[in-house]
């Protein structure tokens, strides 16, 4: 039977600043021996990392819930998992156009891991780590930092290239996932200069992950007690947030190994080997004094709750400092469909840096061409064909809609739908025919939008191979109205002829279509019906002139 413990909190430095926490984790069992986790950490220099990695963690478990069993191959596992990035992926690329931002606001690293009894399938984008123990009693690092030579690190967007998939040899005893600030203290560079050749901090994560007993109440006890190490945790030390999931397998236990490997390295040795080769800072070199006093109190701490544990067995666990899961609303893709996405060599953690996209297809260009071609014929046939069906359409509502529709739909040409509006007015109830009038005009409206749309997203598309990308998104936040809904509602009412470059810009902007189209309605039913008044109250006086 599979336990898990998880820990969840914002560091030090985005406390002090009011910061929300960046990192997310998610955790679901499909049974008692099956367990799906993922830890995801927000890269603290984009403005929505902390929704990005909510979306990624809470989507790649979910699609793994929703299509993993038992008998899949490893190869079917590995694709399953793989899947799981790209629909992770999508749904963050989704959430960033339906808010209308840039989907690098929202990177994030990604952490996954498959635990099937004692089976363990891993996957890892990003700087985050996996460790597990073995029932040898060894343990090991599964997951690679992907970083390049300078430390900035490669997020979920850059890729399959870049992402590592893998399975653990052997029976696993228990999988400890970390953000990277956690991942240090465990797994710090400094080893790899160890004789042993061994690149964990054992003592340390013998502290965390070897539980010789995992009852319910142990393992509440064990969450608690970790939970408060971690907050007092010395922020000289970790002041990242801090995210740690660790899963138990009850039905396997783990053998010791010699005493020689559970010993600390001789870190004054190793600082010795790595002053000439190393360029990290003392926050990534810990010492021994240091180390050996966090294994004693994580050691102790936890000592202490199994003792009170077993003196009173009716204690209550405070659900308050337990962490919850992450519940978030995702909207998941229909379909996958891997070839449309783009993924970015962007490589970064503190530094916004220019980057380029590497796997952009021209079909995308070829249908934005498309539909703006369609848009512009159409655009020239509801010009001409607006005058013949004036002079031959019934006096109607319907008529008014779709003669609304067409004038509006005449991109940059002059076809006003005023004139529509004002002689059906002395024909039919003027009031419905502002609502028709709003209507029709709102519709035409959405087709300058389409070509906003379309439009902008070729070019963008276009200079995504020449590296100007950022010149082109630059221009258009420039010129981006702080309060468009506004701007919009105020032009759909002035009586000039220059809504359509409102929608085309409107497009461009990726603004909420269904918000423009509702702000549209309201500010032209609004001019039409201050036409239909005016054409109301001057039906009196053309009868008594004919009269």
């Amino acid at each position: 039977m599979h336990r898990y413990v998880t820990a969840n909190m914002a560091g030090p430095y985005h406390i002090k600043n009011n910061i929300v926490c960046q990192d997310s984790y998610c955790v679901k069992k499909t049974n008692e021996n099956i367990t799906i986790a993922a830890v995801a950490d927000g890269l603290g220099s984009e403005k929505f990392s902390d929704i990005g990695s909510k979306i990624a963690a809470k989507v790649a478990v979910e699609h793994c819930i929703s299509n993993y069993n038992s008998n899949l191959s490893e190869d079917e596992v590995k694709k399953l998992m793989n899947n799981a990035f790209v629909y992770g992926y999508k749904s963050i690329l989704e959430e960033a156009e339906s808010a209308g931002e840039d989907e690098d606001e929202y990177d994030t690293t990604l952490s996954l891991v498959i635990f099937d009894n004692s089976k363990l399938y891993y996957g890892q984008s990003g700087d985050s780590g996996i460790v597990a123990l073995l029932d040898t009693g060894e343990y090991i690092k599964l997951s690679d930092e992907q970083n390049d030579e300078y430390g900035n690190v490669y997020p979920l967007c850059s890729g399959p290239n870049v992402w590592q998939f893998g399975k653990a040899e052997g029976n696993v005893v228990s999988v400890m996932l970390m953000t990277d600030g956690v991942l240090k203290r465990i797994c710090p560079k400094i080893l790899k200069y160890d004789e042993r050749n061994i690149n964990i901090n054992v003592p340390f994560a013998e502290s965390f992950m070897r539980r010789d007993e995992t009852s319910d109440e142990t393992v509440e006890l064990f969450q608690t007690s970790l939970r408060e190490f971690l907050e007092k945790y010395p922020e000289e030390k970790i002041d990242d947030d801090k995210t740690v999931i660790i899963i138990f397998n009850d039905d396997v236990n783990a053998r010791y190994m010699d005493d020689e490997y559970y010993k600390f390295p001789d870190w004054d040795k190793l600082r010795k080997y790595s002053l000439d080769s190393l360029n990290q800072s003392d926050n990534d070199n810990p010492d021994l004094t240091e180390l050996s006093e966090c294994s004693e109190s994580l050691t102790e701490s936890l000592s202490v709750s199994t003792a009170e544990s077993d003196q009173d067995k009716s204690n209550d666990i405070d659900e308050a400092s337990i962490p919850k899961k992450n519940d978030i609303d995702v909207h998941y893709p229909e379909k996958e469909k891997s070839s449309k996405v783009t993924y970015s060599k962007k490589k970064h953690r503190h530094k916004k840096q220019k980057h380029t996209k590497f796997s952009h297809h021209s079909n995308s260009i070829v249908f934005d061409l498309i539909i703006l071609l369609t848009v512009l014929i159409f655009s020239m046939l509801a010009f001409f064909s607006n005058k013949w069906l004036t002079e031959h359409a019934n006096a109607s509502y319907i008529t008014v809609i779709l003669l609304c529709f067409l004038s509006n739909a005449t991109i940059l040409l002059p076809a006003p739908s005023a004139i529509v509006v004002i002689e059906f007015s002395f024909i039919l109830n003027p009031v419905i025919i502002a609502l028709c009038g709003g209507l029709g005009s709102a519709l035409g409206e959405m087709l300058g939008y389409v070509a906003g749309f379309h439009g902008a997203r070729a070019i963008q598309t276009n200079l995504n191979h020449s590296n100007k990308n950022s010149k082109f998104k630059t221009f258009i936040n420039k010129h981006k109205s702080k309060h468009p809904y506004i701007l919009t509602f105020l032009i759909s009412i002035i009586p000039l002829p220059i809504f359509d470059i409102i929608g085309i810009a409107a497009g461009a902007s990726k603004l909420n279509p269904l918000k423009f189209f509702a702000v549209t309605i309201c500010g032209k039913t609004l001019k039409f019906l201050m036409y239909a008044f005016i054409a109301y109250q001057l039906i009196p006086i053309i009868s008594s002139i004919n009269l």
